[in-house]
């Protein structure tokens, strides 16, 4: 049950950050310069190799809402998933503050235009519903700043916003690869509604080619999809959905054989069987909604 609207009044941001030293310095200004500033900032250094703790704790030494947290394990690795979230949920665990509206994670490699958080802010105050918002990803390219493709319920684990009520239902983030997609369709299934605002954070790191990225990942999102419950007809769909993008057929299978590797294996799901319901309903609708809207624009 969602409940009745409340004003906004305060916000926390947790940054889980590793070997950010080329960009953490631009980001801190940058939420240091909002027009709407948090009640209280942890930054998460997991096991840094470079200057990204000193130049932190230079910032945390002069803003006392500013925090640092120096974690320390044997990985040196740099690591997306569970161990981010790790990194996360610790800065959460070492929050000072109680009492706030939303909570927002946020890398180290972003810069946010000066109303972001404001405008945040006016999002959630409008709409009692609204579990999650974000903006739009930008990345420069021939000098220009070009939106990353996302899909429109898809608000970007680099810069979520969540509502503390949202939060709470849905258990915050889960520690698993693909957490900034099963958080948000948990908290639709509680009934709360995710939004991508026209808000524009430039990502400051340059990432491997998607080419690349596709063959590193297809294997973990077969396994991910797995755990997630999607069923037999659903995987058929994502399966061929991948045909389409580049390496095709080598991506499609790799997809698939992640998934039949788990089936094979009947390791545990990382859902309940009414989340995975949900899940799947929800994701052969928007298939079939696609499909629906190609076939009527060449009809």
């Amino acid at each position: 049950m969602i409940p009745s609207p409340t004003a906004i009044e305060s916000y926390v941001i947790i940054s889980p950050v590793k070997n950010e030293s080329d960009f953490i310095a631009d980001t801190i200004e940058s939420v240091l310069q909002q027009s709407f500033l948090p009640s209280e900032w942890v930054i998460v250094d997991d096991n840094s190799e470079d200057e990204t703790p000193s130049i932190v704790r230079r910032y945390s030494k002069e803003i006392e809402w500013i925090t640092l947290i120096e974690r320390k394990d044997n990985i040196s690795e740099r690591q997306g998933g569970a161990k981010v979230i790790r990194a996360f949920q610790h800065g959460y665990d070492c929050l000072s503050i109680e009492d706030f509206d939303f909570v927002v994670k946020l890398d180290g490699d972003l810069v946010l235009p000066t109303n972001y958080f404001e405008q945040i802010k006016l999002e959630f105050d409008s709409d009692a519903a609204l579990g999650m918002v974000g903006g739009i990803c930008v990345v420069e390219k021939g000098g220009l700043l070009i939106p990353e493709s996302s899909h429109s319920y898809h608000v970007r684990g680099a810069f979520k916003s969540v509502r503390q009520q949202c939060w709470h239902q849905i258990g915050g983030f889960r520690e698993t690869y693909n957490w900034d997609s099963l958080d948000e369709l948990s908290a639709m299934f509680f009934g709360w509604k995710t939004k991508v605002v026209d808000l524009r954070v430039h990502h400051r790191r340059i990432t491997s080619g998607a080419y690349k990225k596709r063959i590193r990942i297809a294997v973990r999102d077969g396994v991910s999809a797995y755990k997630e419950g999607n069923g037999f007809r659903l995987l058929v769909f994502r399966t061929l959905v991948r045909l389409t993008f580049k390496p095709y057929m080598l991506y499609s299978v790799l997809y698939f054989t992640g998934y039949v590797k788990e089936w094979l294996s009947q390791s545990t799901k990382e859902v309940d069987p009414d989340l995975a319901s949900f899940i799947n309903e929800f994701h052969l609708n928007r298939i079939k909604n696609s499909i629906l809207h190609g076939l009527r624009k060449f009809s």
